[in-house]
């Protein structure tokens, strides 16, 4: 399938064939990803960075462990007694 304007060099033209790359891509893209520094472990919080005490935040995190899995945003205000917006919240 050709999309380079139907000249027959579709290579040429901004857009390619669909699929193909040119090899020098291909080498440029596989260069730069072993040049990319190894990922190293996760950075521990800092000092003074702890999860927040609030007490909302508190509730919330209350609310997530009673459901004991996934609870999506209406689940979360309905168990802390919020009022919903229906223009806001989904079902």
């Amino acid at each position: 399938m050709e999309l380079g304007g139907g000249n027959g060099h579709a290579d040429r033209g901004p857009r390619r064939q669909i699929g193909l790359v040119p090899l020098e891509e291909v080498r440029i893209t596989r260069r730069t990803l072993l040049e990319l520094p190894e990922p190293g472990p996760p950075t521990p919080l800092a000092a003074g960075s702890e999860l927040p005490v609030k007490a909302a935040y508190q509730e919330i995190l209350a609310v997530f462990a009673e459901a004991g899995g996934p609870l999506p945003a209406r689940g979360v205000c309905e168990a802390i007694d919020l009022d919903l917006a229906p223009n806001n919240i989904n079902p």
